[in-house]
């Protein structure tokens, strides 16, 4: 929004010269050209004191306009709501899901662009072991045109009793019950992984399985690439051969809890405290005093 970095631009020029100006960027440019938009950003840009970028993109578009600017480059921080953790024994009996299965999530909106067909149909292809861990997928979301097509596709599969649908809007206190009880979140869609579906993870320190679709997503798959397993997709027969590997792979090689270590260590590298040490450190900076230690 152009008119609105001229509009901080102006006002920060009021602005008495003793007040240091931070600026934390996220997005820097619109998704499409805006005239006006080089001069607002530049307005914008040169009436800050020092940046905070959350992204690589944001970091090069800074540094386009202003190759001295005075940068740090942090994580965009993710919510930590849920800090108490729930037994996966219990959050399967609460959802009545098998008590030793491997438990495969599928989140959000059951569209068909999400991958919903491709994780039926790998389903239908992974099998148990001896000791009775057998793979099962469980769909929690609303689709706007139900979900008749999939049951059929379930049916005809032969995986009916390996399915669970909730098809409804999943209260904000139910959510937690969701990611403790699976092993593993799968992110199928065409159009890349977004940042909410990266918030849950995050939030709950459940690995993924995701599509690399080079479509859709802005998110660097570099900041998340620890914590999960990224399969090529080319929208082919193979896709579906890739995931169902990529899934057994993920269990017999016990992938989950060395994912989870790697999420644990990152939670305050990720974190609004951590951004809000690091906007001291710059404050610090600014005022030439960096010995100086601000304690919050």
């Amino acid at each position: 929004m152009p008119y609105l970095s001229a509009c901080i631009g102006g006002v920060s020029k009021f602005i008495k010269k003793g007040v240091k100006k931070v600026a934390i960027i996220d997005s820097f440019r619109a998704a499409s050209k805006i005239v006006f938009e080089e001069q607002s950003l530049k307005m914008f840009v040169n009436s800050m004191d020092a940046f905070i970028v959350l992204n690589d993109i944001a970091k090069n578009d800074l540094i386009a306009i202003r190759p001295d600017a005075l940068y740090r480059q942090h994580p965009r921080p993710f919510w930590t709501g849920h800090k108490d953790s729930i037994e996966q024994s219990f959050a399967r009996k609460v959802l009545n899901l098998p008590r030793d299965g491997r438990i495969l999530l599928y989140w959000g909106d059951v569209r068909q662009y999400r991958g919903i067909d491709s994780a039926i149909v790998a389903l239908s292809k992974l099998s148990g072991d001896v000791a009775g861990s057998d793979y099962h997928l469980l769909v929690a979301g609303q689709s706007p045109s139900g979900l008749d097509y999939y049951k059929k596709m379930v049916y005809d599969l032969g995986v009916v009793d390996r399915v669970t649908f909730i098809e409804r809007q999943i209260h904000y206190s139910e959510v937690p019950y969701f990611f403790y009880a699976s092993d593993v979140l799968l992110l199928l869609s065409q159009n890349g992984v977004s940042r909410s579906e990266i918030n849950e993870i995050f939030r709950f320190d459940l690995p993924f399985i995701a599509f690399n679709s080079s479509s859709g997503a802005s998110l660097s798959y570099e900041e998340i690439r620890e914590f999960g397993i990224f399969i090529d997709w080319h929208n082919d027969a193979e896709d579906n051969v890739r995931l169902v590997g990529a899934i057994d792979n993920y269990f017999k090689e016990g992938m989950r809890d060395s994912y989870r270590v790697r999420l644990s260590g990152m939670r305050y590298d990720s974190s609004w405290d951590s951004l809000s040490a690091l906007l001291f450190e710059l404050y610090d900076k600014l005022l030439d005093n960096p010995d100086t230690v601000t304690i919050f």
